[in-house]
């Protein structure tokens, strides 16, 4: 979601044609935007892995922050000491917790308190590796959260996606509160002429892979009642699964007579075009999901969110009808019942309920609206250093 966000603001940037961008990445063929200047480094990708000391940053990228006025970044955060060591203003993007937990996520209220599956989480975290490789793990994870913290401090402006992730960032380090600024992420320009009338096939799709925080284990309880209840309607699986899990999933399938299919990872407009033609999407996530992008695409899709109330879901869907497809945390029985529910709606329930979703997202995350954000805050930066 972050990587997509980042593509999606630097695009809005070059338009607002107030700045001239260079991109600094580690990817090797990223997807450029014209009139946008791209420096591919292989190393950055190790950066945010090893946390390198700011003064090598400086000594192999002190040239390039140089020649500019602000430091935007995303995750990289051993460049915020460098460039303040060169003067530059800094505008900091988070898209997870990174600041605060050192598995960058954080678990929903209330099973971050319920010790049980914090240790399943913690079991699933390391799961492999000796005594002393775990602990020399997790110790190096406290330090990194230390360090992000020190350098937040020292930004000019923090952005976050959505009210709850501010909430809970200012929870932890109430200091930054005066930095953080709320802009909305953008939706893939793709989505911007979907047809809510098209014929929609009995289908519901995961994109969690087979991650335990992200609910593939509800997912499994969920599939077995699904195939009793709902014989027709098949069940799509994307993102990542190991081969074991994949194996298990076609036993189960044999086993309760469940129509599903792996896709594992696909193209993100292969998910699109998914959304475009699925019932619902289910989105059991046991996190503080600061603002899914699965949700968000599904319902300016026309496919119907069924999630938990975690994080920014509650934000996203709270003004619309999709509201009372949103479910306690870990409530299962309510969550087949809302399958159910979605599964039965005659063709004009579901395009009226579909319309309201998407039209109120449309607004919500409006492109122009989110230009002026950004604009509003670069502005405000900027003047605070010539100030």
């Amino acid at each position: 979601g972050g990587t997509l966000a980042t593509h999606l603001i630097v695009k809005l940037l070059r338009d607002l044609n107030k700045f001239k961008i260079t991109v600094l990445t580690g990817t090797d063929n990223p997807e450029t935007i014209e009139s946008v200047s791209y420096i591919k480094d292989p190393l950055l990708k190790r950066i945010d892995m090893f946390y390198v000391l700011p003064i090598l940053l400086k000594l192999r990228y002190g040239w390039l922050l140089a020649e500019h006025d602000i430091l935007y970044l995303v995750f990289a955060y051993p460049f915020i000491p460098v460039a303040k060591m060169l003067g530059k203003r800094v505008i900091v993007h988070l898209h997870d917790y990174g600041p605060i937990s050192p598995c960058n996520a954080i678990l929903a209220e209330p099973i971050a308190t319920e010790w049980n599956l914090v240790k399943q989480c913690i079991h699933i975290k390391f799961k492999s590796g000796d005594l002393a490789w775990i602990i020399g793990k997790i110790l190096y994870h406290i330090i990194r959260v230390i360090l992000i913290r020190n350098w937040l401090t020292r930004s000019d402006a923090i952005i976050t996606v959505s009210k709850k992730h501010a909430r809970i960032i200012t929870k932890y380090i109430p200091h930054l509160a005066k930095k953080i600024r709320i802009v909305h992420n953008p939706y893939h320009y793709l989505l911007g002429n979907v047809s809510l009338d098209s014929p929609k096939h009995p289908l519901i799709i995961y994109v969690g892979g087979d991650s335990y925080i992200k609910g593939f284990p509800i997912i499994i309880k969920l599939m077995k009642h699904i195939s009793t209840c709902c014989p027709n309607v098949s069940i799509v699986l994307t993102g990542s699964y190991r081969e074991e899990v994949i194996k298990m999933l076609y036993k189960l399938c044999e086993r309760y007579n469940i129509k599903l299919e792996v896709l594992g990872r696909i193209s993100h407009e292969h998910i699109l075009k998914l959304y475009n033609i699925a019932l619902a999407l289910l989105f059991p996530s046991i996190t503080e999901e600061p603002s899914p992008y699965a949700v968000i695409e599904a319902g300016l899709s026309g496919a119907i969110p069924i999630a938990f109330k975690v994080g920014g879901v509650e934000e996203i869907l709270g003004d619309t009808i999709a509201k009372r497809f949103t479910i306690e945390l870990l409530n299962i029985n309510d969550m087949l019942r809302t399958i159910e529910e979605v599964i039965r709606l005659n063709d004009s329930e579901r395009i009226r309920i579909a319309q309201d979703i998407s039209i109120k997202l449309r607004s919500m995350f409006d492109i122009e609206k989110i230009k002026i954000s950004l604009m509003k805050l670069f502005r405000e930066v900027i003047f605070n250093e010539q100030s």
